[in-house]
């Protein structure tokens, strides 16, 4: 149905937001100190920016990140949720308003930025693989 679509599309968007977010930082060269293995001797400082990066990311490390996101997938952000309110509060940020048209206008403001952050996703990936990180 057009409801579930349209929940989905929000958090797919919602998702390219933290992906952007998340090149941003990295590109930066912000990095956590410490192992991100310790015991194959990995530096969060020795992973590359971009797509290349995910490949030196340990195999045991990818495998939990696979498991983590499809945890939260089954569990914590359900499809069958449509409203697209999923319990978290960052204090008065992002609770909707009450009136109908703030409401409307919020969530149409999600669903854009949303559809910008995977265009934008997906044109850095690209970018990346044409030319290089």
């Amino acid at each position: 149905t057009f409801t579930r679509y349209r929940a989905i599309e929000r958090k797919h968007g919602r998702i390219a937001m933290m992906a952007m977010l998340g090149t941003f930082v990295h590109n930066n060269k912000w990095t956590f100190d410490g192992y991100l293995s310790p015991s194959e001797g990995v530096k969060f400082s020795d992973i590359d920016s971009g797509i290349s990066g995910l490949f030196q990311v340990p195999t045991a490390g990818l495998a939990q990140i696979i498991f983590f996101c499809g945890f939260v997938e089954l569990t914590w952000w359900p499809a069958s949720q449509l409203d697209g309110d999923y319990g978290v509060r960052l204090g008065n940020i992002n609770n909707w308003e009450e009136e109908p048209a703030k409401y409307f206008r919020q969530k149409n403001a999600e669903l854009n930025n949303g559809r910008a952050a995977m265009m934008a996703t997906a044109g850095t990936f690209t970018h990346e693989v044409v030319t290089g990180p």
